[in-house]
């Protein structure tokens, strides 16, 4: 029996530290690091999660998926998504939770949509 194979892509920029990386809402960003370093912290990332995940820097085509499937019915349905402007490099736009998901909900792939699909 084949397993299905099941994907996961953080809302938010990589928070946290190089020894424990996180994607929170309200947090500043991690920054700062070479690809390769990047590459190496996502692989050894567990997340939070006592399984393997399998963590990896996402590829140019995944992203590609990502983008198309946040233009689609199932993301904006069109709409533009707008760059995170904040100059302390704050996760979602600010560090205050409710407008993360109010305000600056342009800033989502699905304008923080709550629906079924």
């Amino acid at each position: 029996m084949e397993k299905s194979k099941d994907y996961g892509f953080g809302k938010f920029e990589t928070t946290g530290t190089a020894s424990d990386l996180s994607v929170k809402p309200g947090v500043t960003s991690l920054r700062g690091r070479t690809i390769n370093q990047i590459y190496k912290l996502a692989i050894a990332s567990k997340f939070e999660e006592t399984v393997t995940l399998r963590s990896h820097m996402a590829k140019n085509s995944e992203w590609g998926a990502i983008a198309y499937l946040g233009h689609s019915q199932y993301g904006t349905n069109g709409k533009k998504v707008e760059q995170n402007t904040d100059t302390n490099y704050s996760t979602g736009g600010n560090n205050n939770k409710e407008t993360i998901y109010t305000t600056n909900k342009t800033q989502s792939t699905t304008h923080n949509r709550d629906r079924s699909i």
